[in-house]
């Protein structure tokens, strides 16, 4: 029934419910107000939360996950890089350094490329120089060994005591012979095959009327001092004259008038020791 006026009404819940005469819908989320659910009412009587309470829940939570962030910062930015520990490290560019803390940056590595590379290639050119050196010496030698291969082939190399000028005659040639040229002419000439200084002494005379001329060359060019003589008893002349190896010596006439020719005898070359390597042309 229904009440009107100051009456009371009667019960009438059931009528509302899922089953009543007069069933109110449940209440929809941003729609409606109406019934809760059997759910609904679980959740706000026991297990549910006020909008404040969850509020600041959520603030604490919110309070809490920055605060452990910013301790685990704080601690992480302490943290340097050691060889056993990672953390954060300085870069450098140097490349002389002897630093464990430092890291090297690109430029350092390639500073320190460059340098190696410019170092190889001046050892690469200096085995180069070493074997064509080892090479000139008669041993067989190439860039591509190694240095202590290079070194044997160096130890192999013979040497030979200098060649010095001296008394001992390694050559004699007594035979007699003129020039009449009023110019400087060959007259007699050596082959020798190993550098050295040489004692070349001749024996020059001339007519006894005008003054005849001699000179020691090497290798077709004047080397040794301009020698006279007047007499025809003539005089020896004597001259140490360094070479280098498979050089000739030479001695040269001058007669100042053609019918009075300049005479040479007596070329002799003399060294410290008795090792002949002189040969006649």
């Amino acid at each position: 029934f229904t009440a009107t006026g100051d009456a009371t009404p009667g019960p009438h819940a059931t009528s509302h419910v899922t089953g009543g005469t007069d069933v109110i819908p449940d209440a929809v989320t941003g729609g409606s107000s109406g019934l809760m659910t059997g759910t609904d009412a679980q959740f706000v009587r026991v297990n549910g939360e006020t909008k404040e309470g969850a509020q600041e829940k959520a603030d604490a939570a919110q309070q809490a996950a920055e605060g452990y962030a910013d301790e685990k910062i704080a601690a992480h930015s302490a943290d340097n890089a050691s060889l056993t520990t990672k953390g954060h490290v300085q870069l450098s560019n140097s490349v002389t350094s002897t630093s464990e803390a430092l890291a090297a940056t690109p430029k350092a590595v390639k500073t320190a490329m460059d340098r190696a590379d410019a170092a190889f290639q001046s050892a690469s050119d200096g085995k180069t120089a070493i074997a064509n050196a080892v090479n000139a010496k008669g041993v067989t030698a190439s860039p591509a060994d190694s240095f202590p291969t290079l070194a044997t082939k160096i130890g192999q190399i013979k040497t030979e005591t200098p060649i010095t000028a001296g008394n001992q005659f390694v050559y004699i040639d007594a035979e007699e012979i003129n020039k009449t040229t009023t110019t400087y002419s060959k007259a007699r000439e050596v082959l020798i095959s190993k550098a050295g200084t040489y004692r070349v002494s001749f024996f020059l005379k001339g007519t006894g009327v005008i003054q005849e001329y001699g000179k020691i060359y090497v290798n077709g060019q004047p080397k040794g001092t301009e020698r006279s003589s007047y007499s025809s008893i003539g005089a020896v002349f004597t001259e140490d004259i360094t070479i280098p190896q498979n050089s000739t010596i030479e001695i040269w006439l001058r007669a100042t008038l053609e019918n009075h020719p300049a005479y040479l005898k007596d070329f002799k070359i003399g060294v410290d020791t008795g090792i002949s390597f002189v040969k006649r042309l």
